[in-house]
């Protein structure tokens, strides 16, 4: 060998070894960044199915090369078991079609923690086409994802409560309705109130009213435990309950088991008195079973339906549950507790005559219509079988209606006004004759009479419409409750010149 071949010779070693060192560093620099990324890259060989991770991918899976060799089988092991075949079919479908893919999805390394991650890849191809390899990237975002579980947990969770918020039971109860109208299933809704809960917060603060407010929400979670069924702070003192696949029997169970868990609770309420002066709730209870072809925004009708029934809870009482069950929607009104004795206190009134039609009760019922733009004005006595109008505008020719078909029925059970804004769309009164026959009732509105010598409920100052209408303003009910009392007056004043003061 010369000299000159000699140098030549040792420049070139000297040149790989460069070369090489570069390469190294180059690797090393690759493999940290991989590292500091949580970052990895893998790849799968089609010709004999060998798999070959970097050490970022080795370090996700909690591994080292020294225990453990990966294969394809194996390392799909790794992946949660839900999410195992997605993994399998995403590289059969790459090997075989050659397109790219992504997927994201939960990974149990060795140690068993739970870690989330990314991965994204193609399929390599030799020259002439033929696929060679499935090549990937691979990324731990775990931390990214619980990031957005949190940022989840703040836009569908109530923070004060942790029961689910108003968002999340509008999309979840949506939902539900659209899988209830391709199974064919019941849907029930509950709808929940705290009595007085005003009341509550002017007494003991609003300190204490947010501690009320978690205590019955977990009365809620104790009562509420079936996969599928959801507990909601719907605004304010308000809750939700939505239960799937749940027919009205059932679902008017759970609500007896939530307004018992609530009032074991025992939380004083001293303005609260008529339900033991202590934290009570009142429930309305409806169930639908959606069909095909119906309104994008059919469920909203579940919830305007529980949402009534439960204001019928307060109005008759409250601390108790109404359903379409409780409140007999083919017999008519369920009866007063008290019917006997309030039948009773009618019997005087009819022995007075003060029960037949007058032209003063004409007027307060022609005064109700008027004063509250409704083409029917009545003044009511629920009698024993059938309702009697003392008092009457609008409906010539009619002097009484059966009481099982009496909206005035309902209207005696409560203290306060009782309103049906669409008869149509509330199962208590759709099949109502008052509602499909020729006189075609869709809207009511009624306040009781109350006898002032004995207090019970005689009748009804009502107005009705042939259509619904939206909210009847406070004023109106204010205005119909005054009505009624005027009535009230005018009765007593004939019993007194009958029997004498």
């Amino acid at each position: 060998m010369t000299a000159g071949t000699s140098r030549c010779q040792n420049e070139y070693q000297a040149e790989v070894a460069t070369l090489l060192a570069m390469e190294r560093e180059k690797c090393s620099r690759l493999e940290l960044a991989e590292q500091l990324g949580h970052l990895g890259h893998w790849r799968v060989n089609l010709s004999d199915g060998a798999l070959t991770w970097s050490t970022a991918v080795y370090h996700i899976h909690g591994v080292t090369p020294d225990c453990y060799t990966p294969d394809v089988k194996t390392a799909i092991g790794f992946y949660h078991p839900d999410d195992r075949g997605a993994v399998a079919s995403t590289l059969a479908v790459a090997a075989r079609d050659g397109t790219p893919f992504e997927f994201s999805l939960r990974l149990v390394r060795a140690d068993g923690e739970l870690r989330y991650v990314k991965s994204r890849g193609l399929t390599l191809f030799k020259a002439d086409g033929t696929p060679t390899a499935v090549f990937g990237v691979f990324l731990d975002v775990t931390e990214q994802q619980q990031a957005n579980l949190k940022l989840e947990q703040i836009a569908y969770v109530d923070s004060l409560t942790l029961l689910a918020n108003r968002r999340q039971f509008d999309e979840t109860l949506e939902r539900e309705w659209r899988r209830a109208i391709r199974e064919q299933t019941a849907l029930s809704l509950i709808m929940v109130d705290i009595d007085r809960f005003k009341s509550f917060n002017d007494q003991y603060g609003h300190p204490a009213g947010d501690h009320c407010l978690r205590m019955v929400a977990g009365a809620f979670n104790r009562v509420v435990k079936r996969p599928g069924d959801l507990a909601a702070r719907y605004g304010g003192e308000e809750f939700a309950v939505i239960l799937p696949l749940t027919e009205a029997a059932g679902a008017e169970t759970v609500a007896h088991a939530v307004r018992a868990a609530v009032a074991a609770l025992g939380l004083t309420h001293a303005g609260n008195a008529s339900c033991g002066g202590i934290v009570t709730v009142s429930l309305g209870v409806a169930t639908a079973y959606p069909q095909p072809g119906g309104s994008p925004a059919a469920w909203l009708d579940l919830v305007a339906e529980a949402d009534a029934l439960m204001y019928e809870a307060k109005r008759t009482g409250r601390n108790k549950v109404v359903s379409p069950i409780s409140v007999g929607c083919a017999g008519g009104a369920p009866l007063p507790a008290n019917e006997a004795d309030r039948l009773a206190a009618l019997a005087v009134y009819e022995r007075a005559g003060a029960t037949r039609r007058t032209a003063d009760l004409d007027r307060i019922a022609r005064l109700a219509a008027t004063l509250t733009s409704s083409p029917i004005g009545l003044v009511t006595l629920v009698g024993r079988n059938e309702q009697r109008f003392a008092g009457n505008f609008g409906l010539a020719g009619v002097e009484s209606t059966g009481r099982d078909i009496s909206f005035c029925a309902h209207t005696i059970l409560g203290d306060e006004p009782f309103v049906v804004p669409d008869t149509t769309r509330d199962s208590r009164f759709e099949q109502n004759v008052q509602v499909t026959s020729a006189i075609g009732v869709r809207y009511y509105a009624g306040a009781p009479i109350v006898s002032e010598a004995t207090g019970h409920k005689l009748g009804a100052v009502c107005v009705a419409d042939t259509s619904a209408r939206g909210e009847t303003s406070p004023v109106q009910r204010a205005l119909l409750a005054d009505l009624a009392k005027m009535a009230a007056t005018l009765l007593e004043e004939k019993v007194v010149a009958y029997v004498g003061p």
